[in-house]
């Protein structure tokens, strides 16, 4: 009974404090086929704002459009910026709360040979991670890359592709992240909701309930 009570008030105390998170996933199969301005595109989201730093809109278009398809990463609706190929055209994605992990699905023409970037940063602009992959000449497939952080620290990200012929032309797929109910800073300790002190303090009773019991 002891070892019981033990077991579900540490975890209880753990399980609070350690601030779960929750990935958000967004494939843009909701969005209608279409060239959206950033203030359009945004509409469609939460947690986070898309900004197209080589001009103000976004084009939706299918997969399989393409010839041949873009996969197999890719389904369904993919995301390119417009105007497409234009220097200095990488996507930024800023965060409402800031996260520990974020993936996306790049890919590109197989026109040239594409290196294919992301990077987190976070509030005070430093590089908190990267990912990086070399898609080849003859590739469609793209990849999933993806950023984890020890903390929730990554505020926002940047992405894009850099070919000789097709400079920071991707494609993009599959935008997720965790969305963290305690965002943390470095240095600095989760702040729990009432609630959440409430079923915390229960744990730390029984926690005192056992220890008074064995002595």
């Amino acid at each position: 009974m002891r070892k019981g009570i033990l077991f579900v008030s540490c975890f209880m105390v753990f399980h609070l404090c350690s601030g779960p998170a929750s990935a958000i996933t967004y494939d843009f199969d909701n969005i209608p086929i279409g060239i959206y301005t950033e203030a359009q595109f945004n509409s469609f989201f939460e947690g986070v704002t898309f900004d197209n730093t080589g001009g103000d809109q976004f084009t939706v278009g299918r997969v399989d459009q393409r010839t041949p398809a873009l996969g197999p990463d890719f389904s369904g609706h993919m995301v390119i910026n417009t105007p497409y190929a234009t220097p200095r055209n990488a996507t930024r994605a800023y965060f409402d709360t800031a996260t520990d992990q974020v993936s996306i699905t790049l890919g590109d023409f197989n026109s040239d040979e594409d290196n294919l970037f992301l990077y987190a940063f976070d509030n005070t602009g430093r590089q908190v991670g990267y990912a990086t992959f070399l898609n080849p000449i003859d590739s469609y497939a793209g990849i999933t890359l993806s950023v984890t952080a020890d903390l929730p620290e990554i505020s926002w990200i940047e992405f894009f592709g850099v070919g000789s012929l097709s400079n920071n032309s991707t494609f993009w797929d599959n935008f997720t992240f965790n969305e963290n109910p305690f965002p943390v800073q470095e240095g600095t300790a989760p702040v729990p909701e009432p609630a959440t002190l409430a079923l915390m303090g229960a744990g730390l009773m029984g926690l005192a309930v056992l220890r008074k019991k064995v002595r």
